[in-house]
């Protein structure tokens, strides 16, 4: 028991770390002695001047007294990478892995706890970092998004193959909660990206072709449609192995088979024509 409450404040402790970020500047004053700054990439080479990145003090707008920072000769755009969410995917992916065996009620815990902190990280903290990226419809954070709910549907099945029937059910919320966010992400990924686009193209002048918001519906009917097709497969996958793995396991099982009776009713609407063709016996 001991040693499930050290993991819990273990997991805990490192987990709200990653959701944080900086320092409080009660008790940090950076190197510049500047709290408020901007840093600025140019990439501009001459006799007396070489790229790299330059320290404005965003106070006065002014260069602050600190000497240039070196980025080579021709820097790039400046960006944000949402990598504390790519540690929290890693640890709840590890974490599960190594729970599925144990018969410790911490992963039960655990689990579900890592997966509230990592939602929390790529919807709110990294929200801003989306945002600026809506203009391209691949980008870092979006990747990172689907990446973190990958991570979260392979805890819950990993926290599924645990013993107990907590820790099934809570795996099975866990897988859930990760295909309802996937879904929430890639729909908003897509509404920013038609936004994006109508306010580039006002911002430059061009006419803009189509209605945004037909184009919107139009994208999430055809997403929601496709996610709910891949659900509906996935789901009559997972109900067939349920049954052969009973088998497998020396169970008994007839018509009144909860899994075969969700295979039975689930067939027809992937593939009505042979509907009558599946018998459930």
């Amino acid at each position: 028991m001991k040693r499930a409450v050290l993991v819990l404040l273990v997991l805990a402790l490192a987990s709200v770390g990653f959701v944080s970020c900086g320092y409080s500047k009660s008790y940090y004053q950076p190197p510049s002695k500047l709290n408020k700054r901007v840093l600025v990439s140019q990439d501009v080479n001459s006799s007396f001047s070489f790229g790299g990145l330059r320290m404005i003090n965003a106070q006065t707008d002014t260069f602050a007294r600190v000497g240039e920072i070196s980025a080579g000769s021709t820097p790039g755009l400046m960006v944000l990478s949402p990598n504390r969410a790519t540690l929290l995917t890693f640890e709840i992916v590890v974490v599960a892995w190594l729970g599925r065996g144990s018969t410790s009620p911490a992963f039960v815990v655990a689990i579900p706890f890592l997966a509230v902190v990592l939602i929390l990280r790529v919807l709110l903290a990294d929200d801003n970092l989306a945002r600026a990226a809506a203009g391209s419809l691949l980008n870092l954070p979006l990747l990172s998004r689907v990446g973190a709910c990958l991570g979260m549907g392979l805890a819950g099945g990993f926290l599924v193959r645990a013993p107990g029937a907590s820790a099934r059910l809570v795996g099975r919320i866990v897988s859930g909660g990760a295909g309802l966010v996937l879904l929430f992400a890639l729909s908003l990924a897509w509404t920013r990206y038609q936004g994006a686009l109508e306010s580039a193209a006002r911002a430059s002048g061009r006419r803009v072709v189509g209605d945004v918001g037909w184009r919107i519906q139009v994208g999430l009917s055809v997403l929601w449609t496709v996610y709910a097709a891949l659900a509906l497969a996935w789901g009559f996958a997972q109900a067939v192995l349920s049954a052969i793995w009973a088998v497998e396991d020396g169970f008994t099982i007839d018509a009144t088979n909860s899994a075969l009776r969700l295979a039975a009713i689930m067939r027809p609407m992937l593939r009505p024509d042979d509907a009558a063709e599946f018998k459930t016996s």
